[in-house]
């Protein structure tokens, strides 16, 4: 993915992550341009060390994409805090099949809620 990762400031104007109990939070509105199926979103981009949890909360994607996280490390399939992946499928098709390397998806934006440790 060719991508951009924007904080989003909370209601005091801060952007950086803030506490929820024992874990922090970070809101955060990945624009891509070119979608590279290798690529992936790294918990420190988003200003924490490791990440427990992520999830969509809203989407600017054009005609016939659907978007999912893949929170699995590439190489074992396990789980490892460190990176997630954004998965984009091509709704068009009966099964939905992943949008090819390298293709150009002009301003697209996922907006995730990120939860982890700093």
């Amino acid at each position: 993915m060719t991508f951009t990762v924007n904080l989003i400031a909370d209601h005091l104007g801060s952007d950086k992550p803030s506490v929820m109990g024992n874990e922090y939070c970070v809101d955060a509105a990945l624009l891509f341009t070119v979608y590279h199926t290798a690529d992936r979103v790294t918990a420190a981009s988003l200003g924490l060390s490791t990440i427990s949890a992520v999830v969509i909360t809203g989407v600017s994607l054009g005609t016939g994409i659907d978007a999912v996280i893949d929170v699995s490390d590439d190489a074992s399939g396990t789980y490892d805090g460190e990176s997630f992946k954004v998965l984009m499928y091509d709704s068009t098709v009966a099964d939905e099949v992943e949008i090819s390397n390298a293709a150009n998806i002009n301003d697209t934006t996922i907006r995730v809620r990120v939860w982890g440790n700093l």
